[in-house]
């Protein structure tokens, strides 16, 4: 009896082993059974991971999936196909081997070598993809051909006629940028001045007010969204006060190298605010054109309101320099107004 259990035991042991021993020779299959959809693309630094329905993979000793990066030849790797807890197969091509512009893979038996998913001769194509975000930072980068960096240089008088007396402003600015091509687009460092004239009062017995303002200022772009931008600045100097402080900002919808629409706003002590509506246009290419309403009361007036119209044309000039130049009308009030004007230069590196 002792004899007999042992050889029982054995037997079972046997069965385990070897499923296709306990079924009839006419069933035992010849061939492992494999239900996969493939993956269509992948983003990169991530694993890839192939999903599979496996039936009698112990008849081939397991599936593998080989695989490289699409394009380039090489020799093929092996992953092989494991039963999760959950219940299904999986196979894993890890985030070294994702790499643009794809991966490539088959599914084979790991003894048998017969092919059940596309095969080394014609392997299946997972494209390599990057997110929305990192696809705009390539094209970004591409657009502007290395020149992460910019000078610039502006210079404008606006005049607001002289029914009341002198009753204007010279403005110039200079800043450097940085590109960062992130969500975070690029910073900004500069210095400004802003000189002007502006009666004490709208009748006979006012006497002219002179103003003077020199300021340092830190600003930065960032993307929002694919077609909305935020600029912001902040700004500290000196004036006839003493030490002043101030910023702004605009909203940009579109981009502000072609087509798009700006509305912004300034304030600093001592010359009051002012804020704009600008639209913009590239519909005569290679010029850049726009139009901008604004109300301000820079450099400071005593008298009514001020309101600008102006009209901007840029022209660039090869890949690095670019040059504008705008014609403005300025009016406080009902007074009568005047015109004025101012030139920009920005060059790219």
């Amino acid at each position: 009896m002792k004899t007999r259990a042992i050889l029982l035991a054995a037997a079972a042991m046997a069965l385990a082993a070897d499923p296709a021993a306990a079924q009839p020779a006419s069933e035992i299959p010849t061939h492992a059974v494999v239900r996969h959809v493939s993956p269509s693309e992948v983003a990169p630094g991530s694993d890839l991971l192939l999903v599979a329905i496996i039936d009698d993979a112990w008849v081939e000793g397991g599936l593998v999936a080989r695989y490289r990066v699409a394009g380039r030849g090489g020799t093929w790797r092996s992953a092989p196909f494991e039963r999760s807890t959950a219940g299904g197969t999986y196979a894993t091509i890890p985030a070294s081997a994702i790499d643009r512009p794809g991966v490539e893979y088959y599914i084979v038996g790991q003894r048998s070598g017969r092919a059940h998913f596309a095969s080394a001769g014609a392997p299946h194509v997972v494209r390599v993809e990057p997110p929305p975000w990192h696809r705009w930072m390539e094209v970004e980068r591409r657009r502007l051909d290395g020149r992460l960096y910019a000078v610039a240089a502006r210079f404008e008088v606006q005049d607001f006629g002289d029914s009341s007396g002198v009753d204007r402003y010279l403005r110039a600015e200079v800043d450097w940028t940085y590109r960062l091509v992130g969500a975070l687009y690029s910073i900004t460092l500069g210095y400004g001045m802003l000189e002007g004239e502006t009666p004490s009062s709208g009748d006979d017995t006012a006497v002219q007010l002179d103003r003077a303002v020199r300021w340092g200022q830190g600003g930065f772009r960032m993307r929002l969204a694919r077609a909305l931008w935020l600029d912001a600045h902040a700004m500290l100097g000196l004036g006839e006060g003493g030490f002043l402080a101030g910023g702004g900002g605009q909203v940009i919808l579109g981009d502000d190298w072609r087509t798009c629409v700006k509305l912004g706003g300034e304030w600093l002590e001592e010359l009051s605010y002012r804020g704009w509506l600008t639209l913009q246009w590239d519909t005569v290419p290679p010029f850049l054109m726009s139009a901008t309403v604004a109300t301000t009361d820079q450099p400071d007036a005593q008298i009514d309101t001020g309101s600008t119209v102006r009209y901007l044309l840029e022209l660039p000039v090869g890949d690095h320099l670019r040059i504008d130049a705008h014609t403005s009308f300025g009016a406080r009030g009902n007074r009568p107004g005047w015109f004025g004007g101012g030139l920009q230069t920005q060059v790219d590196f």
